[in-house]
C-alpha cells in the first residue's frame, strides 16, 4: 500500500471526502478538504495517529482566487512525511471552525492566524492577543495580508491583557520577564504557586516580534540572507544557516 492509499483508507473510514491529495514534495503530503470536513480531518489525524498539531498557518490567496487557505500540519511517523490538511476560507466571510477546543496544540496557532490575517477561529476558547499587544497595536491592522499598510502611529486599543488569576489561601503569583536572553526572550511568564507546586502558568509572548516574515516578502535570496543574519545577535550564524539549508 502506498502512503497516499494509506491516508485515503483512514479518511474513507470516517467518510471524509478528499477534494485533492498530492505529494507536492517527497516528504510533504497536502490533503484538501471542505470546510465541513476540516475539523473532522484534523481530529482524525490527531486521535487515530496520535499526532499533535506541529504547525497551523494561513496564506492570503485573495488576488488570484479570492480566498484564504489554511494549512494544519502534522508530522507522521507512520508515513515518514509531513501531512497538511488544507481548506479554503472565503475572503468575504473570514471565519473557520476552531479545532483548538479539541486539540490544545492548535490554540496558539489559531490566535496567531486571527491577529495576523483577521480570520476568526469560531469557538476558540482563548482569543487574547498573542504577538500584537493591545497596549500598542490598533484594531483592524493585519500584518500578513498582502494589501497591509502600516498604521501611522502606534495607538493601542486602550484595553489591557487579561491574565488568568488563581486566588486562594497560600497562592502566590511570581512574574518572570519579559526581559530574558536567548530562546525565552519573547516570553513573559506568571506562575501561580502554592509553595513548590505550580497551580497555573500564564504565558504572554511576542515581546521580540519585529515583523520578520513581512520584511522577507518579495526579497531575493541574497537580500533574505542579510535579514536572517540580523534576526538575533547571538544566533546570526544559526538563522542564516537554517535559511540557506531550507533554500538548498
Amino acid at each position: 500500500m502506498t502512503r497516499s492509499d494509506y491516508i485515503k483508507s483512514i479518511f474513507a473510514f470516517e467518510d471524509i471526502n478528499i477534494i485533492n491529495l498530492d505529494f507536492l514534495y517527497p516528504d510533504e503530503l497536502y490533503i484538501t478538504v471542505s470546510p465541513f470536513d476540516f475539523t473532522k480531518s484534523c481530529n482524525l489525524l490527531h486521535k487515530h495517529l496520535g499526532l499533535a498539531v506541529a504547525t497551523f498557518f494561513a496564506e492570503d490567496l485573495r488576488t488570484g482566487s479570492n480566498v484564504f487557505r489554511l494549512y494544519c500540519g502534522f508530522l507522521s511517523i507512520q508515513i515518514h512525511a509531513w501531512v497538511f490538511v488544507c481548506q479554503d476560507v472565503a475572503s468575504g466571510n473570514p471565519k473557520f471552525a476552531s479545532i483548538a477546543k479539541d486539540i490544545y496544540s492548535a490554540s496558539l496557532f489559531e490566535r496567531e492566524i486571527k491577529e495576523m490575517f483577521g480570520i476568526e477561529p469560531v469557538g476558540n476558547p482563548d482569543l487574547r492577543s498573542l504577538k500584537l499587544h493591545d497596549e500598542v497595536w490598533p484594531k483592524g491592522y493585519y500584518p500578513l495580508l498582502k494589501d497591509f499598510f502600516r498604521p501611522q502611529e502606534n495607538s493601542g486599543t486602550g484595553s489591557r491583557y487579561q491574565f488568568k488569576r488563581v486566588e486562594g489561601e497560600g497562592i502566590f503569583e511570581v512574574p518572570v520577564g519579559p526581559v530574558h536572553a536567548g530562546v525565552i526572550g519573547p516570553g513573559h511568564f506568571r506562575f501561580s504557586v502554592a509553595g513548590e507546586p505550580i497551580i497555573n502558568l500564564e504565558i504572554r509572548l511576542g515581546w521580540t516580534h519585529r515583523g520578520i516574515e513581512k520584511l522577507l516578502e518579495g526579497k531575493s535570496i541574497d537580500e533574505a540572507v542579510s535579514i536572517f543574519e540580523r534576526i538575533s545577535g547571538d544566533t546570526a550564524f544559526g538563522y542564516s544557516m537554517a535559511f540557506c539549508r531550507s533554500v538548498e
